[in-house]
């Protein structure tokens, strides 16, 4: 069978979440070609679980390996925007064998090569794969461009290193006020509730549909672009209810 090209899996083994459940990170997009109009031309990284497809490892909770704790997993009524059946066809590929094994350090080259930016992550979070800061280091070499983001930064597996790297992802405004106390220095992301307006250190995530005169419609600005999702950006960011 035909392996996959432009996506290989960087990683495969315990999740640190649930050290029994193997889990794979999977890097889609290492020639920058992407239909997500939102976030533009960006690698991506995915992580799932390697037993169950994402949306049965949603209902039964399985999904614990690849989120932890994050109040936005099903199991917590919670309201988390990815369509996990986009992902069935990426699981499947994973049971068939058919995406390569590459070491993030030779991913990185390749990405650098192709001048692609990397989006961390877009499914999982980041916080769960082992030696996750080493390997981001290797991802992202030569001043190469990303946007990154972790919600488990309070679970006792947390790797403080990934500071470095994140924007904080919270879930009110209360837990970011908490969250400011212990990291005062970091940035954090965060869903604008219904009709609740930002605050004053906070600026609206400028991804903005832009309806187009015949139908249809266009991004004010595209992650690509944007790039304020991460640890340099300058200011916490918001986003209208998803």
């Amino acid at each position: 069978m035909n392996k996959i090209k432009n996506s290989v899996v960087i990683y495969k083994g315990p999740s640190l979440a649930v050290p029994d459940t193997e889990i794979a990170v999977i890097l889609a997009g290492i020639n920058g070609k992407s239909n997500n109009d939102k976030i533009g031309n960006m690698a991506q990284l995915w992580i799932i679980t390697t037993t169950s497809e994402p949306s049965i490892a949603c209902a039964n909770g399985k999904d614990k390996a690849i989120c932890g704790n994050c109040h936005q997993r099903p199991v917590n009524n919670g309201n988390c925007y990815v369509n996990k059946y986009h992902m069935h066809k990426m699981h499947k590929a994973l049971v068939d064998n058919r995406y390569e094994f590459l070491a993030p350090k030779d991913v990185g080259i390749s990405l650098a090569d192709h001048n692609t930016k990397i989006r961390i992550t877009a499914y999982g979070d980041i916080a769960v794969v082992p030696n996750a800061s080493k390997i981001l280091t290797q991802l992202i070499i030569s001043d190469q461009e990303f946007t990154a983001y972790t919600h488990l930064f309070t679970e006792t597996f947390f790797d403080q290193d990934l500071l470095k790297w994140c924007v904080l992802s919270v879930d009110s405004l209360p837990h970011k006020l908490e969250t400011k106390k212990h990291y005062p220095n970091n940035k954090t992301y965060r869903v604008l509730a219904k009709d609740e307006l930002k605050q004053d250190d906070e600026i609206m995530c400028p991804s903005k549909k832009i309806p187009l005169p015949h139908g249809g419609f266009r991004r004010n600005i595209q992650c690509q672009t944007c790039l304020l999702c991460n640890s340099n950006s300058k200011f916490d960011i918001t986003v209208d209810t998803i």
